[in-house]
């Protein structure tokens, strides 16, 4: 756990059976995902090319949102490290904090302003879009 980090959030008790795990958002444009107690790397999930300065666990710690400088909103899925979503034609600066609502359906940012997302319908937009272009 060495990386300059600007972002930390500890994993919902759902998922602690495994060991507690704590996301962390680094100057690099990385996330990680740790184990807090060894310390021991178990993610790191590429994609923002500038510092990452919020994450959120979504509440059942299937997914995990990220904030950057880059002005995007990603979410990851969190046993592969795979991006599942990008948002980021709407934010005129950075995304500076995020959090999901109780029941994961929603997630809120602030950047340059306060945004509610429906994150099921976000996702299933952008999947249509990739689709489409492929």
């Amino acid at each position: 756990m060495s990386h300059r980090t600007k972002a930390v959030s500890y994993a919902p008790e759902i998922i602690r059976e495994a060991g507690q795990k704590l996301a962390a958002g680094a100057v690099t444009g990385d996330v990680y995902v740790w184990d807090a107690l060894t310390g021991h790397e178990l993610l790191r999930m590429s994609g923002h090319t500038s510092t990452v300065r919020a994450v959120a666990w979504s509440p059942d710690g299937r997914r995990l949102a990220s904030g950057s400088n880059d002005r995007s909103l990603k979410v990851w899925d969190t046993a592969t490290g795979t991006e599942i979503l990008t948002l980021g034609e709407y934010f005129l600066r950075g995304v500076y904090t995020v959090a999901w609502s109780p029941d994961g359906r929603q997630l809120a940012t602030d950047g340059e302003g306060l945004f509610i997302w429906d994150a099921q319908a976000a996702y299933e937009t952008a999947r249509e879009e990739k689709k489409r272009g492929e």
